[in-house]
C-alpha cells in the first residue's frame, strides 16, 4: 500500500508519517509543495492525507485528480471549511491541531497489519 502525505510543516509531516507507519504496512510518498504533490499523485497511491495550504498554492487540483482516480483522501489542515470548493466539501476533514486517533481512525479502510 502507498500513502501520500502532503504537508509543508516538517514536524507535522514526520508526525503523520509515524502515525501511519505505526498503524499500517505502507510505503509513504511525502510532499511539501503543490509541485511535489502533483508528482507523487502520479504514482500508484492507495490513500492520501492532504494539507490544504502549501507554499506554492492550494492542494485542490491534486485532490480533484485523486477523486477522479477514485483514490480516497482526507484533508488535514488548519484551513477553514468554507475555503474548500463545493465539489470537495464531502471529503473528510481533520482540523489541526489533530489528535493521533483522528489520523489512525481514517486508516481502517485500508489493509492494516496491526
Amino acid at each position: 500500500m502507498r500513502i501520500l502525505i502532503v504537508e509543508d510543516d516538517p514536524f507535522v509531516a514526520l508526525d503523520l508519517e509515524c502515525i501511519v507507519k505505526e498503524s499500517a504496512d505502507a510505503d509513504i510518498c511525502m510532499a511539501s509543495t503543490l509541485a511535489e504533490a502533483r508528482r507523487c499523485a502520479q504514482l500508484p497511491i492507495d490513500f492520501a492525507f492532504l494539507d490544504i495550504d502549501l507554499p506554492d498554492g492550494k492542494i485542490f487540483p491534486v485532490a480533484a485528480e485523486l477523486r477522479r482516480r477514485n483514490i480516497p483522501f482526507v484533508f488535514v489542515s488548519g484551513a477553514l471549511l468554507h475555503e474548500i470548493p463545493v465539489m470537495l466539501r464531502d471529503v473528510p476533514f481533520i482540523s489541526k491541531p489533530y489528535k493521533v486517533w483522528q489520523i489512525a481512525q481514517n486508516l481502517p479502510r485500508l489493509s492494516l497489519t496491526s
